[in-house]
């Protein structure tokens, strides 16, 4: 569970948000937040990177984690991004309006990139299919990317991130199967036997 942070200003912080509108974690106490009070600085590009993930015997994964964000519009936001080489080279995760997410990315200007941004009046969760890293043989790093341009018209909180999670379902199959008893005891007459079987 190591994460690192690194960016032109370096904003990313884990603790106990104090900020005029994200004041807490969503699951208490902490989160991982662009600075625990004030406002963002401006010419952000500050990314919180993840541990590295192994899904080489991973089918159908998600990725979920709960969000707010307080920006600007235009610009101003954040995105995921991931990387299979060893964060050598970076891939923005889906596009606005992309299928494989649920309230994945509002706009397509955060840094040139698709990403969120606005002012949200609380924490909101995004989930992301993972299925085309099914089995990859390499590993699997995610990074959190904020962005702001040269001029913040409004000081705003930013953005904070928490609850992060791969998850990953439970395949369940299930086929008829014969039993078969012989049983030892001598019964006069014949009997339904009812067997119960637990999974």
């Amino acid at each position: 569970d190591i994460w690192a942070h690194s960016g032109t200003n370096d904003q990313w912080v884990r603790g106990t948000p104090a900020h005029t509108k994200i004041k807490s974690a969503y699951s208490p106490v902490n989160a991982w937040t662009i600075n625990l009070t004030g406002s963002y600085l401006d010419n952000s590009d500050d990314n919180l990177y993840s541990p590295f993930f192994d899904f080489s015997n991973t089918v159908d994964a998600e990725l979920r984690f709960w969000h707010w964000l307080q920006t600007d519009t235009w610009s101003d936001g954040g995105r995921v991004d991931y990387s299979t080489d060893g964060g050598n080279t970076w891939n923005v995760l889906g596009t606005v309006g992309d299928t494989n997410g649920t309230n994945w990315y509002s706009t397509s200007y955060v840094g040139g990139q698709p990403g969120w941004e606005g002012l949200w009046p609380a924490y909101q969760q995004s989930v992301y299919k993972l299925s085309f890293l099914n089995k990859s043989a390499d590993p699997v790093q995610f990074r959190f990317k904020f962005i702001s341009d040269s001029y913040t018209w409004t000081p705003y909180d930013g953005w904070a991130m928490d609850n992060f999670e791969i998850f990953v379902p439970i395949t369940l199959s299930a086929s008829g199967q014969s039993l078969y008893v012989n049983s030892p005891l001598v019964m006069p007459v014949a009997n339904t036997v009812t067997a119960v079987m637990k999974n």
